[in-house]
């Protein structure tokens, strides 16, 4: 092979390698535009504040950024896969600034789930909107709620039903309940959330005892004859008749019982004296 001929096929090679170069560059910069720098969503979450009733701050467009970018390359990622740890609620509610941007797991069951879409405006890193799904979460047998927000998710999830998400704690925010008090609930962003059994959602470390609640029916049954045996006893002593006793009697007078009054039958001696036979006579005169 000449040498031109040699050039011209390395040419012919390294065209495609370049325009390849070229895209796996463009694309990697789309995803890294649409993605927060690091040292730019540290400081974004450290002028978040909690218990306020929004979020609508730059710190929230931030990890929803974040958790769009992840629930796209989600098949691919193995980080996206990978187990985050579950914190307790209360961890997150009394140390919010240990745990802000810190990825976790939640569980919870579904009280409520909306869908709306969010455009950032001049308060977000980016302009571009934003189809979620907010859903407020309670955790297992607690008056306590979880605000969960996902971005991967198309459908509000079914109420009643039990979730798991793992995303970005934010902040606790505050909010208005029913009865028109304030009340408070971490807030997750995430890419999406899953369906999971109540049953494994329970736990066993979270059920009463060996059997779950059947330990507690129980022991609400065997309170509920202790009382109706009780109730038959009682009403069983008030209505049997008391013993009769005499006027003088240690019984009446223990009692403190007045003595019954007196009767014209208990005077018909004094009036009507019984007849005597003659054999009590002849006694008498001896």
């Amino acid at each position: 092979m000449t040498r031109g001929a040699a050039s011209l096929w390395r040419r012919v090679v390294a065209l495609p390698l370049l325009l390849v170069h070229a895209g796996l560059v463009h694309e990697a910069a789309a995803q890294n535009a649409d993605s927060p720098d690091r040292a730019d969503l540290a400081q974004l979450l450290a002028d978040v504040r909690d218990l306020t009733p929004n979020f609508d701050e730059p710190a929230f467009y931030a990890l929803l950024d974040l958790a769009a970018a992840e629930s796209v390359a989600s098949s691919q990622s193995a980080a996206a896969r990978s187990p985050s740890p579950e914190i307790p609620w209360t961890f997150l509610t009394e140390r919010p600034t240990q745990y802000r941007g810190r990825r976790i797991t939640i569980e919870g069951v579904v009280e409520s789930s909306i869908a709306c879409d969010i455009t950032p405006g001049n308060t977000g890193p980016s302009d571009h909107s934003h189809r979620v799904i907010q859903t407020e979460l309670s955790v297992y047998r607690e008056a306590r709620l979880i605000t969960l927000v996902t971005v991967g998710d198309s459908d509000p999830a079914p109420i009643h039903d039990c979730v798991r998400a793992t995303g970005w704690f934010l902040k606790v925010r505050q909010f208005r309940t029913a009865s028109g008090g304030w009340s408070y609930a971490p807030l997750i962003v995430a890419p999406r959330w899953e369906r999971i059994s109540c049953v494994e959602f329970a736990g066993p470390k979270k059920a009463r005892g060996p059997s779950g609640g059947r330990v507690g029916n129980i022991t609400i049954a065997i309170s509920v004859l202790l009382v109706a045996w009780w109730v038959l006893r009682r009403w069983s002593a008030s209505s049997r008749p008391a013993a009769s006793a005499g006027p003088s009697s240690p019984a009446s007078r223990s009692q403190g019982q007045p003595p019954p009054a007196a009767t014209d039958e208990d005077f018909d001696w004094l009036l009507n004296p019984a007849p005597r036979n003659d054999a009590d006579s002849d006694k008498d005169s001896r």
